[in-house]
């Protein structure tokens, strides 16, 4: 029979060990590889677009929460892909570039990684309110009493990239 002392060590040392790999979750390529798909989703990039640049923070989450988080991506769309994309997103709300003032002046984050002043091409601009990367609604952010999270689109034909961003304030 063990003392007390040393069963609680025990019983400690085991819940550390569980509680490790909830904590530690997915690894890295793991985590970029889901966020990568979300956006695919989110945006409606085709599946053989060619994914051109990446950024993704926090890194990895620990029990769900992602403070602060901030993605960003370049898709390189397929020649026969641009016509539909574009049609598609229209259809979804998407609008002619360029991106008003008015919307800008809506987007309360700083250095997006998307070319907010094109001139050719279509954009999206929504807030969801919470839970952004995996929201059941969104809305423009025109419409929207407070800005907390942003999901951002912009397909600029001149330079032929879909930049997307999606970025949370909480």
């Amino acid at each position: 029979m063990r003392s007390a002392p040393t069963a609680l060590l025990s019983f400690l040392a085991a819940s550390l060990l569980m509680l490790s790999g909830a904590v530690c979750g997915p690894s890295q390529p793991q985590q970029d590889s889901r966020d990568q798909e979300r956006l695919r989703e989110i945006f409606g990039i085709p599946e053989g677009s060619a994914l051109v640049s990446y950024q993704g923070f926090p890194a990895m989450s620990g029990f769900g929460q992602r403070e602060g988080l901030s993605l960003a991506a370049a898709y390189r769309l397929q020649e026969g892909e641009v016509a539909d994309f574009v049609e598609r997103s229209l259809s979804e709300g998407w609008r002619e570039l360029p991106i008003p003032d008015s919307i800008l002046a809506c987007v309360p984050f700083q250095g997006l990684a998307a070319p907010l002043d094109a001139t050719s091409g279509i954009y999206t601009c929504r807030t969801a309110g919470d839970n952004v990367l995996h929201a059941a609604r969104t809305i423009p952010v025109e419409e929207a009493g407070r800005v907390n999270d942003l999901i951002l689109g912009v397909f600029d034909t001149e330079e032929g990239l879909v930049h997307v961003v999606v970025r949370s304030g909480y």
